[in-house]
């Protein structure tokens, strides 16, 4: 018991894919909403296929499904019952899961060393609900390649009237957004 004095806790979001539980730090956890309709970007991952609008801008898809092999992989337009939308500093993604639980709070001692899953982004193990559940830090995993796809927003030095259309890309449905060095600007 002396331990678990001098443990800090923690507060997580449980999420499930197919039968796969995961938590995710609440503290990246800016909102959590119904399915999302997003689009699939020619140039994409299995693992961010795509772009979705969230608060006037565009924002990547993470596909959990096709990252851990745990259910179907996303097909636009929509995504699955819930969407998380997690933020880390200005890199922000949109995760489709099937449901999202109660959020907990969990000293860090009651968290285990990972054995079911041993990606990087899996950072421990805990027991919810009598499921094993895997301990992920996704957005840190994916910042670089959110980055990479341009969607993080970054000064650009471009008119805001503009929309990004990445090459390849015909139409654009999400309006105006800040235009990273890897899009077209096209002017309205």
């Amino acid at each position: 018991m002396g331990g678990r004095q001098n443990s800090s806790v923690r507060s997580f979001v449980p999420i499930t894919i197919d039968s796969t539980w995961i938590a995710v730090d609440m503290a990246t956890v800016r909102e959590i909403g119904g399915p999302v309709t997003w689009i699939a970007l020619p140039t994409a991952t299995a693992a961010l296929p795509g772009v979705a609008a969230w608060r006037g801008r565009a924002v990547a898809v993470a596909d959990l499904a096709a990252v851990l092999g745990a259910g179907e992989r996303l097909t636009p337009p929509t995504g699955r019952m819930r969407t998380l939308y997690l933020q880390q500093g200005t890199s922000t993604l949109a995760v489709p899961v099937d449901a999202v639980r109660e959020p907990l709070t969990v000293a860090d001692s009651d968290i285990r060393p990972p054995r079911a899953r041993t990606e990087s982004f899996c950072t421990g193990e805990l027991d919810v609900e009598g499921h094993t559940t895997v301990v992920v830090d996704l957005v840190r995993s994916w910042t670089a390649s959110v980055r990479w796809f341009g969607l993080s927003t970054m000064p650009s030095g471009r008119s805001l009237t503009s929309m990004c259309v990445p090459a390849g890309v015909s139409s654009w449905p999400f309006g105006t957004i800040t235009l990273p060095s890897r899009c077209t600007p096209i002017e309205r």
